[in-house]
């Protein structure tokens, strides 16, 4: 599985949507969790977010280009995921504003 390149799993994903999804998902989801994890500080919150992310893949929201990265775009789409569940979670702990 290491021996290929992003590329690799990316082109796998379009003929093989389950096989190319495994792949990407056995190579990136541990490092992928703990980014999270240190975000969020609750497994299931983690794992949840994580699970959306794969969820989007799938769903083809990554555009792959010549400049497109597919490491950069996982942890990036993290990054994002986790921003709004904190800016949620806060909201909610804030209550409405009057």
């Amino acid at each position: 599985m290491d021996q290929n390149s992003d590329e690799d799993l990316l082109r796998e994903l379009t003929q093989d949507p389950e096989r190319g999804l495994r792949l990407i998902y056995q190579r990136y989801a541990g490092p992928l969790f703990r980014f999270i994890y240190r975000f969020t500080v609750n497994r299931e919150s983690a794992e949840e977010l994580l699970h959306d992310i794969f969820i989007q893949l799938l769903a083809g929201k990554f555009k792959n280009g010549p400049d497109s990265n597919l490491k950069s775009w996982l942890f990036t789409s993290a990054k994002n995921k986790c921003l709004n569940h904190l800016k949620k979670k806060t909201c909610e702990i804030a209550g409405p504003s009057f």
